[in-house]
């Protein structure tokens, strides 16, 4: 997948929520490749909830280069494992050039586990 955006606002009660991909999964092989996209998509949801992807399941492999996602306070939220960029990483990513650009605060809310990317 290359030069794809989103806009916008996922909102879900579920998990694995994403501002671009929700979840990830597959088996073992070359992988998913995703260059030079972006969202600034809002996520909220409950777990593995994550400004560009949710969730990426063990023994996937993703392959991200020049990918970022934007947004501002409270952009991103949920109640375990919530990142500015990723949810959660169960398998394999390599990240080339890709990065979360916050306006205001760290907006990553979460009561167990968050990070900003």
């Amino acid at each position: 997948m290359s030069n794809c955006f989103s806009v916008g606002s996922v909102s879900s009660t579920a998990n694995c929520v994403g501002g671009f991909i929700g979840y990830v999964t597959g088996g073992q092989g070359s992988g998913s490749f995703v260059f030079d996209c972006y969202t600034v998509a809002r996520a909220h949801g409950s777990d593995s909830v994550g400004g560009f992807f949710g969730k990426l399941e063990q023994n996937c492999k993703v392959t991200l280069a020049r990918c970022y996602t934007a947004g501002g306070d409270g952009d991103t939220t949920g109640n375990s494992h919530v990142g500015g960029f990723a949810g959660t990483l169960s398998g394999s990513a390599n990240c080339d050039n890709c990065f979360r650009l916050v306006d205001g605060l760290a907006d990553v809310g979460s009561e167990e586990s968050g990070g900003g990317l």
